[in-house]
């Protein structure tokens, strides 16, 4: 195999394909990427069995051929060099990189046995913009939770109803995002996407454009694009049933600056100690938001903000980096705080788009 490529190109695609490869793996395979050149196209691809990426580039060929790279060294070797282009030349399993004043050999793995990425055959499809797909995964992929002890919570909810509306969600049981928006379908659907998974698929989606074509069944999803694919296994089991305990009645609401909130609650996270607790004091006859934090050692802060509410007068305490997570995706002004009362979640919304809602549950108080 002989062919030059654009170094650029060639380092951004090796970089996420290593995203993919089996690290604890005893199959040195596993561990690789594979190239692959087909026409103009050089291919590339990697897999740890639960996931796979699949990219493709424009090469200039010389000679067809296969092999498998060892990916970090590869990739420290790509980085490193200079010069717009890069040559590559493979003699019996062997990766030479040429330039202009230096011949490189990297060890390769015979490629035979380079698993291909899964097929899906009987499955349900949705085309998405990938811009809104971002947006849409980006509003709740960080409530999910970061342990594997509970798989079902450390994935994100994808349900779709009898009219075309697709609602997203994810709660580690301390917190709940959840997203819904319209798409087309065949008929109403619902699966688990693993939420590290997920995080790698957004890191995927941002260095593309266009749309992407998701198919899935009950085990796997498949996304398509012109010039990636993507594989990851689903993950089996139920959600929760989370919309049981989302408030339908307040005690206290408000609207408040966003800016304002985000920029108060930030000042507060430097007195708010291990455990990132905030009190939040709201008094509706007088349109005022206390914000309070204190530390043994620091010492203490209060912020009083302006906000137009109504109801009764709260006093409750929250973990303020979870309330700051839940304000980061409103693309608004002002936000709705609505509380529904002592030890019941404070929902967050943007008044102008309510098909995003954030629960936070309260601290319990020593």
């Amino acid at each position: 195999m002989e062919f030059t490529c654009l170094k650029e190109q060639l380092q951004k695609s090796l970089q996420l394909a290593e995203r993919h490869i089996d690290r604890a793996s005893t199959i040195p395979i596993l561990k690789g990427i594979l190239l692959k050149t087909d026409k103009n196209t050089l291919i590339i691809r990697s897999t740890d069995l639960n996931t796979g990426f699949e990219t493709y580039i424009s090469a200039q060929i010389k000679k067809e051929g296969t092999i498998v790279i060892p990916a970090r060294p590869s990739i420290s070797l790509i980085s490193s060099i200079t010069g717009e282009k890069t040559r590559i030349l493979s003699l019996n399993n062997n990766m030479n990189l040429i330039t202009k004043n230096t011949t490189t050999v990297i060890k390769g793995y015979p490629h035979e046995e380079f698993p291909k990425l899964p097929e899906i055959k009987n499955g349900e499809k949705i085309i998405f913009s990938i811009r809104d797909l971002l947006k849409q995964l980006k509003s709740v992929f960080f409530a999910a939770s970061q342990s594997d002890i509970k798989p079902e919570i450390s994935s994100i909810l994808f349900k779709g109803d009898s009219n075309q509306l697709i609602k997203i969600a994810a709660t580690d049981s301390f917190r709940l995002a959840e997203k819904s928006f319209k798409a087309h379908y065949n008929k109403p659907f619902s699966f688990l996407f693993p939420v590290r998974r997920a995080i790698e698929f957004i890191k995927i989606l941002e260095g593309f454009n266009g749309e992407v074509e998701v198919i899935f069944d009950q085990q796997q999803l498949c996304a398509l694009h012109p010039s990636f694919s993507y594989f990851t296994r689903l993950t089996e089991g139920r959600f929760p049933d989370y919309e049981q305990i989302i408030p339908t009645t307040f005690s206290t609401e408000g609207t408040i600056s966003r800016r304002e909130l985000i920029e108060n609650l930030k000042l507060a996270g430097i007195f708010s100690g291990r455990m990132k607790e905030v009190h939040l004091r709201v008094y509706p006859n007088d349109n005022l938001l206390e914000i309070s934090t204190q530390d043994s050692e620091l010492g203490e802060h209060v912020s009083r903000l302006s906000i137009r509410a109504t109801g009764e007068n709260i006093d409750m305490s929250f973990n303020q980096r979870y309330i700051l997570d839940g304000l980061e995706p409103i693309e608004s002004e002002q936000v709705i705080l609505r509380f529904s009362g002592a030890g019941r979640p404070l929902t967050i919304q943007n008044p102008q788009d309510l098909s995003y809602t954030y629960l936070v549950m309260p601290m319990k108080n020593p």
